[in-house]
């Protein structure tokens, strides 16, 4: 991923990418409906900081309003 990121950047060419995850570093850990703690990771966690820090260089963050699972939904 990050090599992706970084001929792209060096080269001045288009990225588009997306994520469901979080791209703030530290946040705080949820719980499930069924009472298990759980830690998402963050953007920077998963990719590097290094790449995650040229994300942050290049591209522009457009955030979607959160909206249910659909696959949570239609397993009700």
């Amino acid at each position: 991923m990050t090599s992706i990121i970084t001929y792209r950047c060096n080269h001045k060419k288009t990225l588009i990418a997306t994520t469901n995850l979080d791209v703030e570093e530290g946040q705080p850990v949820y719980t499930t409906p069924g009472g298990t703690a759980v830690h998402r990771k963050s953007l920077g966690e998963v990719i590097g900081a290094r790449a995650r820090s040229r994300l942050f260089e290049m591209c522009r963050v457009v955030r979607m309003p959160a909206v249910e699972d659909y696959r949570v939904k239609r397993a009700r």
